[in-house]
């Protein structure tokens, strides 16, 4: 009787939405093309089958900036209830997860501001938590294939968000006019907005340092 080995991945990308989430998979992909690496919004998905050992990348990203951006892919404007949806969105697809991995020691934190210009510092903090290599070879070619202007290019023909690239995940309009910008919820959200995801993520600020 021929007895087949359940597959356990060693690696997990994951992020609530918006934070970078599909860059940082794809640097993954491209270090380790051998790994089968699942890429998720939630932790539950990881921990109903038994994925506990994996190793987990995780991405963060000023919830202001994170809301935002999502507001702007479903074509919104940022009302009151709009923002009410948005954080239970959030809260539903991993921001309450994120507070259950700090602290872990099987887990790499990556923050959006400090690696969306600056994929060097990006592949130097995987390198040394992944335990895999990065060369200036792939580094360069990753550089130039998901510069924010060559996956806006890319994204921009796929049409609208709910079509995606299987090979890379990018969805249409996956950039927007803002390209992304850190700071790119100024101008958009009011004060109130911003108070209530202030109040609503007052951990994530806090523990990761975000103080606008």
């Amino acid at each position: 009787m021929i007895r087949l080995r359940r597959w356990f991945p060693r690696f997990v990308q994951f992020g609530p939405p918006r934070t970078g989430s599909t860059l940082v998979w794809n640097a993954m992909r491209v270090m380790m093309p051998d790994e089968l690496i699942p890429k998720r919004h939630d932790l539950d998905f990881i921990m109903r089958r038994g994925w506990c050992g994996a190793k987990v990348v995780c991405t963060v990203r000023n919830p202001l900036d994170a809301v935002a951006s999502s507001i702007r892919r479903y074509g919104l404007v940022p009302s009151e209830s709009v923002i009410e949806a948005q954080i239970d969105e959030f809260q539903r697809n991993g921001m309450k997860e994120v507070r259950r991995l700090a602290g872990c020691g099987h887990a790499l934190f990556l923050k959006y501001e400090e690696f969306y210009q600056d994929f060097g510092r990006m592949f130097d903090q995987l390198e040394a938590f992944l335990k895999v290599g990065a060369d200036a070879g792939l580094r360069s070619r990753f550089n130039d294939e998901f510069s924010v202007d060559r996956v806006k290019e890319k994204t921009d023909r796929l049409g609208g968000f709910g079509t995606f690239s299987p090979d890379d995940l990018f969805h249409g309009d996956h950039v927007s006019e803002r390209l992304g910008v850190p700071g790119g919820h100024q101008g958009f959200l009011n004060e109130q907005a911003v108070r209530r995801i202030r109040e609503a993520f007052a951990w994530h600020f806090e523990t990761f340092g975000w103080s606008a």
